[in-house]
């Protein structure tokens, strides 16, 4: 009778490190879905980041693209302004020089009354 308790203890022992066995089966199963869940969603993060650093990488080339063109575009706008400005101090100077011979003509001419 004794060696039957035994083995109802010993029986009884092996069910419950079996249930605890089984129960943290459970829990790490739930732990390896939430893992591959986790996994999942960061390579639909690692592929989103992908796609938007290639976007910002296009759209940063429009932008070099642009500012050269508005560089050459600035620059060829700078040497007309530039000419323009040269062409404006000659007509100014020669101006002021028409200016000067009418003053002493007209100065010249008050002093022959």
């Amino acid at each position: 009778m004794m060696s039957s308790v035994v083995g109802f203890v010993i029986e009884l022992v092996v069910v419950v490190l079996l249930g605890f066995t089984v129960a943290y089966c459970i829990i790490l199963d739930r732990r390896l879905q939430r893992l591959r869940s986790d996994e999942t969603s960061m390579r639909q993060t690692v592929v989103d980041l992908g796609l938007a650093t290639e976007r910002a990488e296009r759209a940063i080339d429009g932008l070099r693209q642009g500012l050269s063109r508005w560089e050459g575009e600035f620059g060829a706008r700078m040497k007309a302004a530039e000419a323009a400005n040269s062409e404006l101090e000659d007509t100014i100077k020669a101006g002021d020089e028409v200016l000067d011979r009418i003053s002493r003509i007209v100065t010249g001419a008050k002093r022959a009354m």
